[in-house]
């Protein structure tokens, strides 16, 4: 680094120290043995022109003001001039219809070459600017997708709009997205060549970006596959089946890919995945489990071959204590030794028993487990809580994770809104917005990825 490149940032740390009610937008990165030796984390990629950047700095330091309690998202305090723990990827691609087009084709239609396809659009986590939009091969809609650690390589996948075949299980393409901001080329989409499956029901590209993980089940559903695939060559490395179909009960929605679905965890070498468990008695309740798969172990039998690393059981009957909610997402930290959810709760005696009060307290935290201890109680990454009609309710869910878990990238929504009306940076000291526009997804807020 220069000295006029240390002048600027000096003066864009002055800057930024005189502003008051905004959080700073600098994240502190953790170092690791790991990480020296394989590039674990999404990284910053260097500043671009010194100018610019100082610029760019500022004025997203202005427009990121802090949301106030009663809105859409959780007030958060004021606080000194201090780095939050972790880094948050610098860019995401997200699936993406233009605002002034039709709405996207119907799920199950024979011919939907009567709306428009999903696009990809790529976009700058912290300043908003948009990289890239990408439009689908002729003929095909893109549909879900997924990223990998060096925060420059994706993998999206996507279905012809012409012949749809059996029913919701299209056949899907798999193609490898490669960005590369500031350059001539900002991008590049390559068709891999890996086989055309169907009934996908989640998708996780490995950390090195060299292996892909599909979850997949049979056209009638019964039997569940996950699939390990090279991304260079669309060689079939590992593969394991099950007639249990409580695995990927989570991620069983056919209207797009889940990208968290699966985690990647112990550089590439086990993946996460989650099952579905229900018991009768002496409550009725609904256990979430993560399970972890040694990619290298062998065997084929995705249940026996993998062994349960967490569990939260949920009564239906009780939203109190918060705790993750049944047939949510689940997300395991790179590392192994954290599970992290995100949870909305509200008493139930005001909410059910007392129908006639107007306003309730409704809690909205992200949740960390601990994979040593999982039978101990969650502790609060960060919550709040907003008072609202019984009936408006919320949804909130984690959309990343860095790998000591200490800092998630979530989003919130409201009301009957099925679309994210809030993203934000979470880590312990509080919440931070991301420019990242509202219902900017086509197909759910997990429809993007870093």
């Amino acid at each position: 680094m220069n000295s006029i490149e240390d002048r600027i940032r000096a003066a864009t740390r002055a800057e930024a120290s005189g502003l008051r009610e905004v959080r700073p937008l600098r994240l502190s990165r953790e170092t690791s043995p790991q990480r020296a030796a394989r590039p674990r984390w999404r990284r910053w990629q260097g500043w671009l022109a010194p100018i610019a950047a100082a610029a760019a700095v500022i004025a997203v330091a202005v427009a990121l003001t802090i949301v106030k309690d009663g809105q859409d998202a959780p007030a958060v305090p004021a606080v000194g001039h201090t780095s939050a723990p972790g880094v948050v990827p610098e860019y995401y691609a997200t699936l993406y219809t233009p605002p002034t087009a039709l709405p996207p084709c119907a799920i199950g239609s024979v011919n939907c070459d009567s709306g428009p396809p999903t696009m990809i659009l790529v976009g700058n986590t912290l300043t908003g600017a948009r990289l890239a939009t990408i439009t689908p091969p002729r003929g095909t809609t893109f549909y879900g997708l997924t990223g990998a650690a060096d925060d420059r390589t994706f993998v999206v996948d996507s279905y012809s709009t012409v012949v749809a075949t059996s029913g919701n299980c299209f056949a899907r393409t798999f193609y490898l997205l490669q960005i590369a901001p500031g350059t001539a080329t900002p991008y590049r989409l390559t068709e891999l060549p890996i086989p055309h499956l169907t009934c996908v029901s989640a998708m996780a590209l490995s950390g090195s970006g060299s292996e892909l993980a599909v979850a997949h089940s049979t056209p009638n559903g019964k039997l569940v596959s996950l699939q390990i695939y090279s991304v260079a060559s669309g060689q079939l490395l590992h593969s394991w089946s099950t007639d249990d179909l409580d695995a990927f009960a989570q991620g069983a929605n056919v209207s797009f890919d889940q990208n968290t679905g699966l985690s990647w965890m112990d550089d590439d070498s086990e993946l996460a995945f989650p099952t579905i468990g229900r018991t009768l008695t002496p409550v009725f309740s609904i256990d979430t489990s993560l399970r972890v798969i040694d990619v290298a172990a062998g065997g084929t039998d995705l249940m026996k071959d993998s062994r349960a690393i967490w569990s939260s059981a949920d009564p239906s009957v009780d939203l109190e204590p918060p705790h993750c909610p049944a047939y949510g997402t689940v997300l395991a930290t790179a590392d192994g030794q954290t599970v992290v959810c995100a949870a909305v709760s509200a008493p139930v005696t005001l909410r059910i028993g007392a129908p006639t009060a107007k306003t309730v307290p409704w809690r909205r935290a992200w949740l960390e487990y601990s994979t040593a201890a999982p039978n101990t109680a969650p502790r609060a990454l960060y919550a709040s809580t907003v008072v609202a009609s019984p009936k408006r309710g919320f949804a909130a869910g984690e959309l990343w994770v860095s790998e000591s878990g200490n800092t998630v990238i979530g989003y919130l929504s409201t009301g009957a809104a099925s679309k994210p009306s809030f993203y934000g940076v979470i880590t312990s000291r509080g919440l931070r917005p991301l420019p990242i526009p509202r219902g900017l997804t086509a197909s759910g807020p997990n429809a993007i990825a870093w």
